[in-house]
């Protein structure tokens, strides 16, 4: 089996729903994102891939896998986790924590970084915000910004609460 764009666009779409909406524990106690990244959502993903099926879908980073690293104006950033197909880099995914009452920091950084790796030669990215703030305003539908709905980066916010993380909304950006 090759994986081109339509199989790279199903993939994307089939992991940002997953991210948006399977049952995902929430951070414990003062968890940071790297020691969430990987006790929860690497098993996460993981699982989605194997349900696939799909011999040569590999996940990189937070204990799963060596990942790329990307170099940006100067910077090196690294994704939480790369999804790739055999050899080849489809999908870099960014985890963030918004704790405190401003989560207009994380959100940008998390938008940001995903920007940085479709950038810089990943076909998709993904960036999911895990809210504690109760301040973020959920918009009743899934917002979009005008002609961005192929834009290759997915957005996630999931709010933290008592049983796991709330269902998600995600926009396109």
């Amino acid at each position: 089996m090759t994986f081109g764009e339509s199989e790279s666009e199903k993939l994307f779409a089939y992991l940002a729903s997953h991210l948006a909406t399977t049952h995902l524990p929430c951070p414990e106690g003062g968890e940071g994102e790297v020691a969430y990244s990987s006790r929860v959502i690497a098993a996460s993903l993981q699982g989605a891939l194997s349900e696939l099926g799909i011999t040569g879908l590999t996940i990189g980073g937070s204990g799963a896998g060596p990942v790329r690293r990307v170099n940006f104006l100067g910077s090196v950033f690294i994704p939480d986790f790369t999804i790739s197909y055999h050899n080849s880099q489809l999908i870099a995914c960014e985890v963030k924590l918004a704790r405190g009452p401003n989560p207009q920091g994380p959100i940008a950084t998390a938008i940001g970084q995903a920007a940085v790796y479709k950038a810089s030669g990943f076909p998709f990215a993904i960036a999911l915000i895990v809210d504690f703030t109760a301040v973020s305003n959920y918009p009743e539908k899934e917002p979009s910004l005008p002609g961005s709905q192929r834009s290759g980066i997915r957005v996630i916010l999931r709010r933290a609460g008592p049983d796991g993380l709330g269902a998600g909304i995600a926009a396109e950006v």
